[in-house]
């Protein structure tokens, strides 16, 4: 988060630990836990990022000088960093941008079918359905499709929108067949768990014994062991 003395902070889920990680004009942020990275928009006309845990490794994308860059959102996936850009001079409308995550070659792409009359901030991304969600400080909250293929589409008018973010939650799905609050994954590649079989599943969630699959270990299984390998 960032706070009136200028910076990118973090802190606990219950408001401890509050640190500094990043000492700059913050407008809005955006986290890519996959890289680790915090994105932040900054004074007058940049992007920046930077380890999230530590704030190291800080870096900036320089955008054009007749800008402000405001809200952004990233978008690991695809390998994308969503923005807004404010043109500071009348008429004063706002377009969204996208560039790619790799800053010495960005590839920035305007994304907004020409958008004008229009001060948007905050921005998210649907990832599965390539859709972006903008806060429009005018007119409300607008979508359009990612890769710039469609015109922007008021679906909540008539407010003033600083923010917006998507709940994604009922898409999520976690492996964790054991119910011990870690991905299976996680517990087959930290040894944990073991997978003999090499399916992917811990095998204390598998009945191994089970060769015939009929969801009982008998001697229907040694059976089919014996007149499959003759032992």
């Amino acid at each position: 988060f960032d706070v009136s003395s200028e910076g990118v902070y973090k802190a606990n889920t219950d408001g401890t630990g509050i640190e500094k990680l990043i000492d700059d004009v913050t407008y809005f942020i955006d986290l890519d836990p996959l890289d680790e990275k915090v994105y932040w928009t900054t004074d007058p006309n940049a992007l920046g990022r930077a380890n999230m845990s530590n704030g190291t490794d800080v870096e900036y994308l320089i955008l054009d000088s007749n800008y402000h860059a405001i809200g952004c959102t990233v978008d690991n996936t695809n390998k994308f960093l969503y923005f807004n850009l404010f043109f500071a001079q009348y008429p004063f409308d706002s377009d969204f941008y996208r560039s790619s995550l790799d800053w010495k070659d960005p590839l920035i792409t305007d994304v907004s079918q020409g958008t004008t009359d229009a001060f948007f901030l905050d921005l998210a991304v649907d990832i599965e359905f390539n859709t972006l969600y903008s806060a429009n400080l005018d007119y409300g909250i607008e979508k359009l499709l990612a890769d710039g293929s469609s015109v922007p589409e008021l679906i909540i008018p008539s407010v003033s929108s600083w923010g917006v973010a998507l709940d994604l939650s009922e898409r999520l799905t976690f492996e964790d067949c054991n119910s011990n609050k870690i991905l299976d994954s996680c517990d087959i590649s930290e040894g944990k768990s073991q997978d003999i079989n090499n399916n992917s599943i811990p095998d204390e969630c598998e009945c191994i014994g089970d060769v015939n699959k009929d969801d009982v270990v008998d001697p229907l299984d040694a059976g089919f062991i014996q007149a499959r390998f003759g032992c």
